[in-house]
């Protein structure tokens, strides 16, 4: 039987009607609704899932809904698309997540070897909204905040934050509903494997007002301001609405992906307010993305940040991906900053991340 935690989605943290249905027998049935179509399609919105170049029609059943089993996916959370007589569009009744800009329908395959980002019967955290004004864009900005079990009985204590990004094209909601962060957490804490902290996600897009974001995503880089963001808005906020200790040393920035990318440039231009950092699936030296990140001052750096952690997936790693892991550890390694370095299973995923997030938690705030 599939843990809760793999049914909790954006839309329904509990949904009665499983979708899709995890089988004893390592299958997944899919189901969606009756709707009138003639015809029912889906395929993998990425590659290394199993379902990679397929397109899958499904099967008509009496009622008017349309099934289908699939084997042999891989572990982790995979995103699907579905056709109705050759319109995109998306199963009503499955889990929903913004990607691409977009809202998409995602299979959450179980790893019976983890259980680490599993609802356990530990204590748990709580996760919520927050609200406030960007005095950069000018518009009200929205994070994600994990304060973890102890933050709403011990009213003396302050905790450490992890500011903790998504991806590109992804929101602030993602660490949550697909990385499941706040279980990770609550696992963690629970066997006293990482410190108690709160965990800040923060929409990773900021655009001066007047700015049309482009379309190229080279340009779209240079003129998202979200660094400058998060340093003189989401940070100030957070420590001024909640017991946080707010030096360096209690301080942590992460990020996957374009996050990754985000955090190496931040904490460069930033030397002094972070005291780790960590970079998933993200180039920091040689990144076809972007320039090496620029460091404001190199002592300063050295002398505050205690660490950084760098992942990758397996099946992400160059030359076939982008990621090189031993070349990102070179710009740490030439100025004396540890580096740790962790290699995930999976790819360019969330499977990947969450193994790194579980990995990373317990290296913080040390």
């Amino acid at each position: 039987m599939a843990n809760q935690s793999l049914h909790s989605n954006a839309l329904c943290f509990s949904p009665f009607y499983e979708n899709p249905i995890y089988q004893d027998d390592g299958g997944v049935k899919i189901v969606f609704p009756a709707c009138g179509a003639k015809k029912i399609t889906l395929k993998g919105m990425s590659d290394y899932t199993g379902l990679e170049d397929k397109v899958i029609e499904l099967t008509p059943e009496e009622d008017g809904s349309f099934t289908t089993t699939l084997y042999g996916i891989r572990p982790g959370t995979h995103y699907v698309v579905f056709e109705c007589d050759g319109i995109k569009t998306v199963n009503p009744a499955m889990p929903l997540y913004w990607v691409l800009n977009q809202a998409v329908n995602s299979l959450d395959i179980p790893n019976p070897d983890y259980d680490f980002y599993d609802i356990q019967d530990v204590p748990h955290g709580q996760v919520r909204k927050v609200f406030f004004k960007s005095s950069l864009t000018g518009k009200t900005r929205c994070a994600t905040v994990y304060t973890p079990p102890s933050y709403e009985t011990d009213h003396e204590k302050h905790y450490p934050v992890l500011y903790l990004q998504h991806g590109s094209s992804e929101d602030e909601t993602g660490w949550v509903e697909q990385g499941k962060i706040n279980f990770i957490a609550d696992n963690l804490i629970a066997k006293g494997e990482c410190k108690e902290m709160i965990i800040v996600n923060e929409y990773g897009y900021g655009f001066e007002p007047g700015v049309t974001p482009s379309r190229d995503m080279r340009e779209l880089h240079y003129q998202n301001k979200f660094g400058d963001v998060l340093i003189n808005d989401t940070i100030p906020f957070i420590e001024s609405h909640f017991r946080v200790i707010a030096d360096p040393d209690h301080r942590a920035l992460t990020g996957l992906s374009m996050g990754g990318m985000q955090t190496a440039n931040i904490v460069c231009a930033n030397p002094g307010v972070f005291g780790y950092m960590g970079v998933m699936s993200a180039g920091i030296r040689g990144s076809r993305f972007q320039a090496e990140p620029k460091v404001a001052d190199e002592a300063l750096l050295k002398a505050t940040l205690r660490e950084a952690f760098l992942s990758g997936g397996e099946l992400e790693l160059a030359p076939k991906g982008f990621v090189n892991l031993e070349v990102n550890k070179s710009f740490f390694d030439e100025r004396g900053i540890p580096a740790h370095v962790v290699l995930s299973e999976g790819a360019h995923e969330w499977q990947a991340w969450r193994v790194a997030a579980w990995k990373l938690l317990p290296r913080l705030f040390k």
